[in-house]
Order: C-alpha cells, then sequence, then structure tokens
C-alpha cells in the first residue's frame, strides 16, 4: 500500500531521504529488473510445460499436476534446478513488491508519468508473482502445500531427494553501482541534516503510528541491503530514525 499521498508535504520533505531524481532513477531499473526477472520466469515456464507436454490451456495448473502424479522420480529430477530457477526469480520479483514498491515515500513528489510506471509495475509483478506461484505449488511434495514468497527456504519439490536450500540472493544486489551510490550518498546527507519542524505539532503525526512504522521497517530494509560499509553512517542513521520514531526533535 503506497502512503506518500497522506503524508502531509511539511513532513514528507523531511523524511523523505532520497531526492525525487534517485528515485525516478530507481523505478527506472526497476523496470528493466522486473523485465529480466519475467523472462526467466516465462523461459523456465517454457522449459517445464514442454518438458511436460502441457500446451496453451486455461485449465494448465490442473493439467500439470495431473501430469506431476504420473512422473518418475527420475525425470522429476531433472525439472529441479529449472523449478527452483524459477522459485528464485519469483522470489526477486516478490521482494521488489514487498520491500520496495511499499515504501511510503517512493512516490513523493512524482509526476503522472512516474505515477503510472508505479502503478503498472505493481500490477505487472503482482499478477507474475500469482501466477508463477500457483505454477509451482503444482509440483510441491504432499507436506507442502503452499509456498510462501518471504520464505528464503526452497521448496520441498515431489522428489526423494534432498534438496532444500537457503536462496541468498537479494533484488538489491541487482542495482547498478551508480544508482547505490547515489542512494548511500544521500542517506549520508539526510542523517546530517537538522529538522526544521517540530513533528508533534501535526496532528497527523501522532495519530498515524502505522505509517510511521511502515516507513521505519521499510527504510530499515533499504538501508540493509545497500550493504553500508561505514559503521558511522549506520550509527548516525538509527539515531535519527529513533528520535523521528519518539518525536524528540
Amino acid at each position: 500500500m503506497q502512503f506518500s499521498c497522506e503524508i502531509p508535504n511539511e513532513i514528507a520533505s523531511e523524511i523523505c531521504i532520497y531526492s525525487k531524481n534517485v528515485r525516478e532513477k530507481l523505478i527506472e531499473e526497476l523496470n528493466m529488473i522486473c523485465g529480466f526477472l519475467i523472462n526467466n520466469i516465462k523461459n523456465c515456464k517454457s522449459n517445464i510445460e514442454t518438458n511436460l507436454n502441457v500446451k496453451n490451456d486455461n485449465n494448465r495448473n490442473s493439467i500439470l499436476k495431473e501430469s506431476v502424479k504420473q512422473l518418475k522420480s527420475e525425470f522429476m529430477l531433472e525439472l529441479i534446478d529449472t523449478l527452483n530457477l524459477c522459485w528464485e526469480n519469483c522470489i526477486l520479483l516478490y521482494q521488489i513488491e514487498d520491500c520496495i514498491l511499499t515504501h511510503p515515500l517512493l512516490t513523493y513528489k512524482f509526476d503522472y508519468f512516474y505515477k503510472e510506471n508505479y502503478n503498472n509495475l505493481k500490477r505487472v509483478i503482482a499478477n507474475e508473482t500469482f501466477i508463477t506461484k500457483r505454477m509451482l505449488e503444482c509440483f510441491l511434495s504432499n507436506n507442502q502445500k503452499i509456498i510462501f514468497l518471504d520464505s528464503l527456504l526452497s521448496p520441498k519439490w515431489i522428489t526423494n531427494a534432498s534438496n532444500n536450500y537457503n536462496f541468498e540472493k537479494n533484488v538489491f544486489s541487482l542495482f547498478s553501482v551508480n544508482l547505490k551510490k547515489e542512494m548511500i550518498d544521500q542517506i549520508e546527507f539526510w542523517i546530517n541534516q537538522q529538522y526544521k519542524i517540530i513533528f508533534s505539532d501535526f496532528e497527523w503525526f501522532n495519530a498515524e503510528t502505522e505509517i510511521k512504522k511502515k516507513w521505519e521497517k521499510i527504510d530499515g530494509i533499504w538501508i540493509f541491503y545497500l550493504k553500508i560499509s561505514d559503521k558511522e553512517i549506520i550509527y548516525k542513521y538509527n539515531k535519527k530514525m529513533k528520535s523521528f520514531i519518539n518525536c524528540i526533535c
């Protein structure tokens, strides 16, 4: 859920770490990353459906389930690498939806073009992750019925082989070096700036605790995955974040 339109401009201008220009670059890179991941997923799906002789059909998941039941374990082992690759790309796609597009100030001061870009990105990702998740669940072992996209432990496929592993990659690793550098530079600039307003003067500040928590959580995830090596920056960031949440200005 996007909250930027609900945050008063006076507050948003103080707490928004990243400039409009950097956030627009982020959206542009996310579009490219999204296209890359979806293309990988489609190639995996095509490979799986070709191997199982499943043609384009409205009931393809039902057909897949029936085909899987009749698979020999040796043949299933050949599909594991493709299933894992498909799942990994789906996880990365979901991370965009869950950890980036939910940032409360991502679209702050965006014009119509970038807001439409953002909304389209949300729709495309939500649709692709849902469809891919349902397809992959056709291959789950009997003791696992659902895939949770916030879990980094690989699913248990229908096979006797022990193939579980922890997926350690995250979508932030796909950002360009230049974008990550610009984001880190702006974090450092933001933590050294003094607040120009007293947040407690705003009725919104005392009422919208959920929005504050959302901003703190998502922004913290960004900081963590940007892998800032300077511990002093992290210390100052955490201190300023705490002062904002507790309204010590």
